[in-house]
């Protein structure tokens, strides 16, 4: 009796199988498929560290402004495209900002090739030296100022939409234009903004490149100086395409709380410059980033953090970028990378 019940015990799983299968199978059968539980259990597990890894890098894409137009003196300034950019990469930038004025002031050729040698990508096109250089603006209501505006922003969509990057925007700042102390007048304005912006998001859309409004301080500009105006704005446009840009510098100056005003927000953000008090680098100035950085990772952003400074020296008589120019660019990308990687510990 105790022999026949433990020949069915031995038996039991191979005649269960094979009522279940229709297939006979031995231990070695069963031995493979135990094998084969734990590698799946394996896989699984490292899979799982895996996409917890890829969380904690989300925030780790950090790009970095630049111009090549000494106007603004608050962007780095490029000497030698081919000697900055092998730096920036050293340090660990993987995307560009860059201001320009124009389309035609670049030789994109060779910029392309050094972006491809050094394994950069152009993020964002910024439009701030149409403004400055040319006085024109989305809401002129000159018409062939205001549409001397659109064709150059829509020149840019063109340029940017060339690039396979991981995002392709257009920054809007300055040249969105200013409001009027006469709110008569300011209806007129805005409705010829409005008129601008969706002539420029038909393009932007069919490109597939996005359009970023830029929130500045209420000390440069009169129109959209906290996030949460800049929200009600892009609102009123049907577009996936059209975001705001948070700047870390002005948040600083209008937003009572920076880490609600990101959280609200949410998915309204879709770029954002880092820069200390007083457009500082990083970590040169008293700036709190734990909390902005922790709400734009709560709300699930992944895309650049990118910093927006000029404060350096070393610029040699040459007007070359010195390892002295380039110190403040790494102390500012290390501060905010450690930040990010303690953040996620």
């Amino acid at each position: 009796m105790l022999k026949r019940r433990a020949v069915q015990a031995v038996l039991y799983p191979f005649l269960t199988i094979k009522q279940l299968t229709g297939f006979w199978v031995t231990y070695a059968h069963i031995f493979k498929l135990i094998n084969m539980g734990s590698l799946c259990w394996y896989i699984y597990k490292v899979t799982l560290k895996m996409s917890k890894d890829i969380k904690k890098r989300e925030l780790l894409k950090i790009g970095l402004c630049i111009t090549f137009n000494p106007i603004f003196t608050h962007i780095f300034k490029v000497y030698d495209i081919n000697k900055d950019f092998k730096k920036f990469a050293e340090i660990g930038y993987r995307g560009i900002e860059i201001s320009i004025r124009d389309t035609a002031d670049i030789n994109w050729d060779n910029f392309n090739a050094v972006l491809q040698k050094n394994f950069i990508e152009l993020v964002t096109i910024a439009t701030g030296l149409v403004r400055k250089i040319d006085n024109i603006s989305l809401m002129d209501q000159k018409k062939e100022d205001r549409n001397s505006a659109v064709l150059r922003l829509n020149k840019m969509i063109e340029k940017i939409s060339e690039y396979d990057s991981s995002e392709r925007n257009i920054l809007i700042g300055y040249v969105k234009g200013e409001l009027s102390v006469n709110k008569t007048e300011n209806k007129k304005r805005l409705g010829l903004l409005n008129k601008s912006l969706d002539e420029i998001l038909e393009l932007a859309e069919k490109k597939k490149v996005r359009i970023l409004i830029e929130v500045i301080n209420h000390k440069e500009t009169n129109f959209i100086n906290d996030i949460a105006s800049g929200v009600e704005f892009i609102s009123g446009f049907n577009s996936d395409y059209l975001k705001l840009l948070i700047d870390t510098y002005h948040m600083n100056i209008d937003e009572k709380d920076c880490y609600q005003a990101v959280k609200e927000a949410g998915a309204c953000i879709g770029n954002v410059h880092i820069s200390d008090d007083g457009i500082k680098f990083p970590g040169h100035g008293n700036m709190d980033f734990k909390p902005i950085l922790k709400a734009l990772n709560e709300i699930g952003y992944s895309g650049y953090l990118t910093i927006e400074s000029n404060e350096v020296s070393g610029v040699s008589s040459a007007n070359e970028n010195t390892e002295e120019s380039y110190k403040p660019l790494i102390s500012g990308y290390n501060y905010i990378r450690e930040l990010i990687q303690n953040m996620n510990k």
